[in-house]
């Protein structure tokens, strides 16, 4: 589920074949994991469940980790928002949608780390006593029913998402379950703020970045097998992990960009020095993610024995983990749902020109703003006090000419080389 909706994205974007279909295929895939008898999608395939090997806590077929549920929902949501989908997954979302609330109302917006999914018993509380469960589940709940309320219109969900939402407000600083899911929760703020122009959701989004934040690593370690990668302003998924993970950190970028996007034009949003941080991360995110994928690893410092299967150097899937540079890389293994990564970052920070094949590439959020014939007008966030990078690509013999805000050009032709420039600037890019 992880992969749809990037996969679909790139498919339709740059008339992928092989993407489309391997979209449908995984699209049909989803059904199998609908059970009729607890009326939802479930986290292992209810035919195959007996396989399981319970060699970890959570690999009991009727086991569920809180935040497994939301997820997928959320993605299917956003392919249900952005795709004609056949009826039936529009009917499994909403089924799966109803047993989300039963849960919620059983947890009362305080989910544990596993529950029962016949019972709904919990299972496992919280990973270390005294801490607290699933903490940031609260708000990819609020997400999940802000997709069911867009879906549907009905108010219902969007009174559902703002109860869960004021259920954040108890954790302070101590709220970050896992990264992503944090992420999430802040985008759900952001547009419950929007909505019902309450401040509280405002501080409770500023609250969650916050929290992303300080799990952050904003050194560069320089030593060891981290020399082979750039490491600084790493997240981390957990707070108590010690590595940082392609999946939850690619998902904190698409966050941060929906968010920052969000914020343009509306300067009464997340503050400005918050803003720079999400920029700053996306920048150093972008350039860590290709290291996560074993071909672009030395093979001499990744994982001989990982904790989970083996890990095949040759193939693009990404490692889950990269860990302190004293440890290998991939220590805990191979991630199939990491591989959406690729795609999102090919969608969200490239731009295409006016020529067949031909795009620039921008390590820092932006909006466009204007496009024509022979001109392309972009906004780049963040601040000008840093600067990102760029690159043409494809352009061939053709010439651009892009304009910054301050008055200078550069004119690109063929192959061209990686450049520098300030953020928090308008650019236009023109074909002469």
């Amino acid at each position: 589920m992880a992969l749809l909706p990037a996969l679909a994205k790139y498919g339709n974007r740059f008339a992928s074949t092989k993407a489309i279909r391997i979209t449908s295929e995984l699209l049909e895939g989803i059904l199998n994991f609908y059970n009729e008898k607890t009326g939802t999608l479930e986290r292992w395939l209810p035919k195959k469940a007996h396989q399981l090997s319970p060699s970890e806590e959570q690999k009991k077929a009727r086991v569920m980790d809180s935040w497994y549920l939301h997820h997928p929902l959320l993605q299917l949501g956003s392919m249900l928002e952005s795709s004609h989908l056949e009826k039936e997954y529009r009917d499994l979302f909403f089924a799966s949608v109803a047993f989300c609330k039963k849960v919620a109302a059983k947890y009362r917006y305080d989910w544990p780390v596993f529950y029962d999914l016949d019972t709904l018993m919990t299972v496992k509380d919280e990973t270390v006593p005294g801490e607290g469960g699933e903490k940031d589940v609260a708000g990819l709940y609020a997400m999940v029913m802000l997709k069911a309320y867009r879906l549907s219109g009905l108010q219902k969900y969007l009174h559902e998402a703002r109860r869960a939402a004021d259920s954040l407000s108890s954790y302070g600083t101590d709220l970050i379950y896992q990264a992503n899911n944090t992420a999430i929760a802040a985008e759900a703020l952001l547009e419950l703020w929007h909505v019902f122009g309450e401040g509280k959701y405002l501080e409770l989004a500023e609250l969650c970045l916050g929290n992303l934040i300080r799990n952050c690593g904003i050194w560069d370690r320089q030593y060891g097998n981290s020399k082979e990668v750039q490491t600084f302003f790493s997240l981390f998924p957990l707070t108590d992990a010690p590595y940082s993970a392609i999946f939850e950190e690619q998902e904190c970028v698409l966050s941060f960009l929906r968010i920052l996007r969000f914020c343009h034009g509306r300067p009464n949003a997340i503050a400005e020095s918050t803003q720079v941080l999400m920029a700053e991360y996306i920048k150093y995110a972008i350039q860590r993610i290709p290291y996560y994928f074993p071909p672009l690893i030395p093979e001499d410092i990744l994982c001989k024995d990982p904790k989970t299967g083996f890990l095949d150097s040759t193939s693009w899937v990404p490692v889950e983990d990269i860990g302190d540079g004293w440890k290998p890389i991939g220590g805990v293994g191979q991630e199939v749902y990491g591989m959406g990564a690729v795609f999102n970052l090919t969608d969200s920070f490239t731009v295409d020109l006016l020529g067949i094949g031909q795009f620039i590439f921008l390590s820092y959020p932006y909006v466009e703003l204007e496009r024509g014939q022979a001109q392309i007008s972009l906004m780049v966030l963040g601040s000008g006090d840093f600067e990102f990078q760029y690159r043409f690509h494809g352009i061939g013999k053709d010439r651009y000419e892009i304009i910054f805000e301050d008055g200078h050009s550069v004119t690109h032709s063929g192959k061209t080389r990686t450049y520098r420039a300030r953020g928090g600037q308008r650019i236009s890019i023109l074909k002469k």
